[in-house]
């Protein structure tokens, strides 16, 4: 929705200088909360997701992930969670 309006308004309807360059728009979950809502380590270990070692890095990764939220640098957040789940490929 708010692509779309966003989309509609640069259509001749804004001066130039008002104009977002709108190439895509993603929205994970609207109902994720990653300050609280991150610490998933141990149910993906028990459901077998990852082994303990694995287990162990992503609690490290977790702490990370959220000092980084804390400090409102979700780029860092999201390339330290990122950089995690590809190592596992």
């Amino acid at each position: 929705m708010i692509g779309y309006k966003i989309h509609t308004e640069n259509d001749g309807q804004v001066p130039p200088e008002l104009k977002i360059n709108l190439r895509g728009l993603l929205i994970g979950s609207g109902y994720f909360d990653g300050k609280i809502q991150d610490e998933y380590s141990d149910f993906y270990f028990q459901l077998g997701l990852l082994d303990k070692k694995q287990r162990e890095t992503y609690q490290e990764v977790e702490v990370k992930m959220k000092a980084y939220l804390e400090n409102d640098e979700f780029s860092k957040a999201r390339e330290v969670h990122l950089g995690f789940h590809l190592s596992l490929t």
